[in-house]
């Protein structure tokens, strides 16, 4: 995990581990001028503040606690009753469009609230993890190339996410144009952000 932790720089940096997409908020320390690299020195320095960072977020505890949010985001994502939310049926496309759905809100959620993007990492490699190891077939599903890939790039823009999930739901399970599925997946998306945020803001991390 440290080798994933040290690979950014930036406080604001996400990434999202399933889809091969990357979104990135970025401050001015991460914007490169073309032909300019990082001196040795600065990266040597980088590599220890972020370390720094790292041991004080596992002594006040937030390591343990994000990692308990990851894993307990991945046991919801598998048994959200997603029948209330969802007109029509719930099993097989429709079901597994819903599950990655809300692994994309879950991973949007730990990006936005919490307060550290090592923190982030954690939450999102344990989401991952327990995926992998308690429901692996589903798992399977969510790191084929371009299983995420539309979901994401609606996070990326950033720009009314909830409205265009909901249309990019409503066309990955074979109802394109239909209002009722683009308000369900809105909707489902939505909630399970909803969630997972509450679930940070009990956690009391440390600051």
């Amino acid at each position: 995990m440290t080798s994933l932790l040290l690979a950014f720089s930036s406080q604001k940096q996400v990434r999202f581990s399933f889809s091969g997409l990357s979104l990135f908020e970025e401050d001015d320390r991460d914007i490169k001028i073309a032909g300019m690299e990082k001196s040795k020195k600065s990266q040597e320095e980088e590599t220890a503040r972020l370390a720094e960072e790292l041991t004080h977020q596992k002594n006040n505890g937030n390591v343990d606690k994000v990692r308990k949010l990851g894993a307990q985001a991945a046991q919801n994502i598998m048994v959200q009753d997603v029948s209330a939310l969802c007109i029509g049926p719930t099993s097989g496309q429709i079901l597994l469009q819903c599950r990655l759905l809300m692994s994309a809100a879950a991973q949007k959620a730990f990006a936005d609230h919490l307060p550290h993007k090592i923190l982030y990492d954690v939450a999102a490699e344990s989401l991952q993890q327990t995926l992998q190891k308690e429901y692996p077939v589903f798992y399977q599903q969510l790191i084929k190339p371009g299983a995420m890939s539309f979901y994401m790039l609606c996070l990326r823009k950033g720009n009314n996410a909830p409205d265009q999930i909901g249309d990019v739901f409503a066309n990955l399970t074979g109802r394109e144009g239909d209002v009722s599925a683009k308000r369900a997946g809105t909707d489902l998306y939505v909630h399970f952000y909803g969630n997972v945020i509450h679930a940070i803001e009990t956690s009391k991390l440390s600051k």
